[in-house]
């Protein structure tokens, strides 16, 4: 299973300490991320949340694959 379908797999919404050990980052980097709108969020109240599908579709945009790069 990719991390992009382990992420849309679950069920309810990520707090932001869940989404950042499944992106494999630190909270202070998904909280900079969110800062600066470089990542997809909601709020409830005062507290980030992440969309799982969305996240998980986000993440998908976000990889680079180089030029030679070949699967055999």
């Amino acid at each position: 299973m990719t991390l992009p379908e382990r992420i849309a797999a679950h069920k309810t919404a990520l707090k932001v300490g869940e989404a950042a050990e499944l992106l494999g980052c630190s909270e202070g980097k998904l909280y900079a991320m969110i800062r600066n709108n470089k990542i997809p969020y909601f709020c409830v109240g005062s507290l980030k949340r992440f969309e799982p599908r969305i996240l998980a579709k986000w993440l998908e945009t976000q990889t680079i694959i180089p030029r030679d790069f070949r699967i055999e």
